[in-house]
């Protein structure tokens, strides 16, 4: 038995001693940054014995010499599947509905088995997973494809048999519920960090959550931003910035103020409602002169 061999004995004697036996799918965890870590729902066993069940993304995978580090996990199996070994001769194809997850991990979802090619070719578009559809929601369970874990899921309803598109990578299920960044524009968000990096210079990054605003200050810097823009005025002389992107710089620092609670909020006495009476008005003015056509000035009339 060479050193290595040695060590790996007396580490595994020694959970053994102290954990007891690892059986019914459950791994050790190392801790390890060249292991993958498990992805989908996972139950975990941590040092003190205690076991807890989430979704691996929430779990602290470190190991950081507490009681509460994680020594052992296992999938949490909630839907299963049959592994397909290449449409052998002496194994019949399925039939009907179906769900199947390809090589490279992707799941088709809600297919007719007539329509699908089983034969096994050695490239990522095998058949290596299958079972008889079944309308399970929006669940998402874990498998284990080309020794690697994945996330697979399907939505109730979902016509995938005639779908043209690419099929959803298995992994899209879990991220819509929440909460998306891809919504957001890339280059606004860049122009609002330059525009709060100016704040972070002159007064000190956060200091907004450090020392608190006051809601009005805010409210007139977002004003003045967006009049001087309405008026004609593209960039705020100071910055250099569009006088939008400090409008929205604006309002980011009032609304993180009042989420962390360091918002002194001066708003005047609540006024009653007024925007009814007046779109009524609106309303009246727009049937008065419906039938007028006048020319609306824009900025593009500059000069005329």
């Amino acid at each position: 038995m060479d050193e290595q061999e040695y060590m790996r004995t007396m580490k595994e004697n020694e959970r053994l001693y102290m954990y007891g036996d690892l059986s019914d799918g459950w791994t050790w965890w190392e801790a390890d940054s060249l292991v993958l870590l498990p992805h989908g729902r996972v139950e975990v066993r941590m040092r003190n014995g205690d076991t807890l069940e989430s979704e691996s993304e929430n779990m602290d995978w470190r190991h950081n010499g507490l009681s509460t580090d994680i020594i052992a996990w296992r999938y949490v199996p909630t839907v299963y599947w049959t592994a397909w070994n290449g449409a052998k001769k002496h194994e019949p194809r399925p039939s009907g509905l179906v769900d199947v997850v390809l090589r490279s991990g992707e799941a088709l979802m809600e297919r007719a088995a007539d329509k699908l090619y089983w034969k096994h070719s050695g490239l990522s578009g095998d058949i290596v997973y299958w079972r008889h559809h079944q309308e399970i929601g929006n669940e998402t369970f874990p498998i284990i494809v080309g020794g690697k874990s994945t996330t697979v899921g399907a939505t109730v309803g979902e016509k995938s048999a005639e779908k043209t598109q690419k099929p959803t990578n298995p992994k899209d299920t879990v991220g819509i519920k929440k909460a998306p960044f891809s919504t957001v524009s890339a280059p606004v968000m860049a122009e609002v960090g330059v525009a709060m990096m100016e704040g972070a210079l002159k007064y000190g990054r956060h200091n907004f959550r450090g020392v608190g605003v006051r809601a009005s200050v805010y409210y007139d810097a977002t004003i003045r931003h967006l009049f001087s823009y309405w008026e004609g005025e593209d960039q705020d002389p100071d910055s250099g910035m569009s006088h939008v992107t400090k409008a929205i710089a604006s309002l980011m620092v009032l609304r993180d103020a009042m989420i962390q609670n360091k918002c002194d909020d001066d708003r005047p006495p609540r006024s009653p409602e007024f925007y009814k009476e007046l779109n009524t008005r609106a309303e009246e003015l727009l049937k008065r002169y419906g039938d007028v056509n006048p020319h609306h000035y824009t900025i593009k009339d500059e000069g005329i």
